[in-house]
């Protein structure tokens, strides 16, 4: 019997991951097709914008590490690979670059500080990313086993004033 029920939980689980996935790619399209068709953009739109741009820039920085440290071959199938599981990446990334600071809720502005430091990400019009050039690399630890360049280091995030 607890094996039945262990079965039936994986089962259900699988079954709600699929819906929640059906649902994340039927938004993604919607948004799409708002961004295409110049239509407005709502406070969720604009959520959405930074939590696929955010999640793409942080899963891409291991990669981009790796192109600066002169791995470049391993670094690009990365990247590629990384494309294909997010095919709205340049739209979406285009959109919120043009998208004014001042259209994104407080919430918003606190994901966009914490993704600003991963060079795939675009910040919204009117950020300025501060960064040091000589600690590159030390916010982000390097690999134990490489003392490349890690890229990512921001010291401040600001919104200018319009």
């Amino acid at each position: 019997m607890k094996k039945l029920g262990l079965l039936g939980l994986f089962a259900a689980c699988a079954i709600a991951l699929t819906a929640c996935q059906e649902t994340s790619e039927r938004s993604d399209a919607n948004l799409v097709n708002k961004i295409q068709n110049h239509e407005a953009l709502t406070a969720e739109d604009y959520s959405r914008l930074i939590e696929y741009t955010g999640a793409y820039a942080e899963k891409a920085q291991p990669f981009v590490d790796m192109i600066i440290n002169d791995q470049e071959a391993e670094g690009q199938a990365g990247l590629d690979k990384l494309n294909a599981e997010y095919p709205d990446i340049d739209l979406f990334r285009n959109c919120l670059k043009r998208t004014p600071a001042s259209k994104l809720s407080e919430n918003d502005l606190q994901e966009v500080a914490k993704y600003a430091g991963y060079i795939e990400f675009s910040a919204p019009a009117g950020y300025e990313i501060v960064t040091n050039p000589d600690a590159a690399g030390l916010e982000v630890a390097a690999p134990a086993t490489d003392n490349g360049v890690v890229a990512g280091a921001v010291d401040e995030v600001k919104v200018k004033e319009d």
